[in-house]
């Protein structure tokens, strides 16, 4: 349902995310994206192949400061985030963090960049870094190094080069996962969709004037919009 505040007739844009990718034919695990036989260099290779695994990742050779996210075996490379997208992130990981520890909660908050391996027990051809996340089975972030699985909550704040992989690969992937929130904040457009994944598959839009109850804390956090906007606009 979308509230009465809300703007009934908003869409996502489509952009030209930064898909920089083809398809080929490595498609499983098994076979290595990396096993390179084309005669291309490595780093041309790099972004015109699919099939690569959680391995493959890791041994990627990438320029100083390129970060990139691997969905479905598929490389796609992430742009530097503004600074208003850093203020509404540390807003969101503070108000979590404050709210677990107040309540002597369990659940750990981790900020982008941290590896998220969303098929482990699978594939492992999916690594994401959400902007803000939300773990509550502790046993996934035992190693200290990766997320192993999905995480309770995921929040991603829309940029023009994410909106596309945002609104609809991470979306179908985090439901797909077991992800059971997850958030996308457009903050230029004013608006917030919040899907909830673990009780029917419910998805709301807000605007960025609302107070908007977190579902996996029950409603007892909420993050109250005009005050974030506050503190991003400061």
């Amino acid at each position: 349902m979308i509230p009465d505040h809300a703007d009934p007739s908003y869409v996502f844009q489509s952009s030209d995310a930064a898909y920089v990718h083809e398809q080929s034919s490595y498609d499983s695990r098994s076979s290595s994206a990396l096993n390179n036989t084309s005669g291309k260099s490595f780093n041309q290779e790099i972004f015109t192949q699919s099939g690569y695994t959680y391995d493959d990742y890791m041994k990627l050779e990438l320029p100083d400061g390129m970060r990139v996210e691997l969905i479905d075996g598929v490389i796609y490379e992430m742009s530097a985030p503004t600074l208003t997208h850093q203020a509404i992130t540390f807003y969101f990981a503070r108000t979590f963090d404050d709210f677990i520890r107040k309540n002597k909660g369990k659940c750990k908050v981790y900020i982008s960049p941290v590896d998220v391996r969303l098929e482990f027990a699978t594939t492992d051809m999916t690594v994401v870094q959400p902007d803000v996340l939300v773990i509550c089975d502790r046993s996934k972030d035992e190693d200290k190094k990766t997320v192993k699985g999905a995480p309770d909550y995921i929040l991603e704040v829309l940029s023009p080069s994410s909106r596309k992989i945002d609104t609809n690969l991470k979306l179908k992937k985090y439901r797909e996962t077991g992800v059971r929130e997850y958030w996308i904040v457009d903050y230029d457009s004013g608006v917030v969709i919040k899907n909830v994944f673990s009780d029917g598959d419910r998805a709301k839009i807000y605007t960025t004037s609302d107070i908007v109850p977190v579902e996996i804390y029950e409603g007892k956090l909420e993050i109250d919009f005009n005050d974030l906007r506050e503190y991003v606009e400061s």
